[in-house]
């Protein structure tokens, strides 16, 4: 085997790999974190305004589960009736729930409606003329 033939073979392999990345690489589907972002952008501030009273308060929002449910226990905010939940999954939007909970602070989500993997929770809530906002990730087996 000669040098030219060696050079188109090496090129030839190459511009195949080039290929099948180029299919795979779109063939992935990517999900935007939200479809609103950038409105989400312009009120960063409030969020952060609002996990900064949420710190302020001193309680805590929770997050486990057993063999069938994923329990939601809601702190005790002072004038707070209704609570929104939201979980979403990083990488698949059709993964994403949101709940409106009201008269409870334990709040109880079928597992089996859920998929296993990590969730962004997002729980917020309004009293007094304030809003009160809690973020983070959980991990559901």
């Amino acid at each position: 085997m000669n040098w030219g033939k060696g050079i188109v073979i090496a090129m030839a392999t190459f511009i195949t790999f080039i290929i099948v990345l180029i299919v795979i690489i779109m063939s992935n589907k990517v999900d935007l974190v939200s479809e609103d972002y950038y409105q989400r952008e312009i009120s960063f501030n409030d969020d952060i305004k609002a996990k900064n009273n949420f710190s302020e308060t001193g309680k805590k929002f929770n997050l486990s589960q057993n063999e069938s449910h994923l329990i939601a226990t809601l702190p005790e905010i002072s004038g707070a009736k209704n609570f929104k939940l939201i979980l979403s999954r990083p990488n698949d939007k059709k993964g994403d729930f949101s709940y409106q909970i009201a008269e409870t602070k334990t709040y109880l989500i079928e597992k089996n409606k859920l998929q296993k993997g990590v969730y962004d929770y997002r729980l917020e809530c309004e009293a007094d003329n304030q809003t009160f906002l809690e973020t983070g990730q959980y991990y559901l087996k």
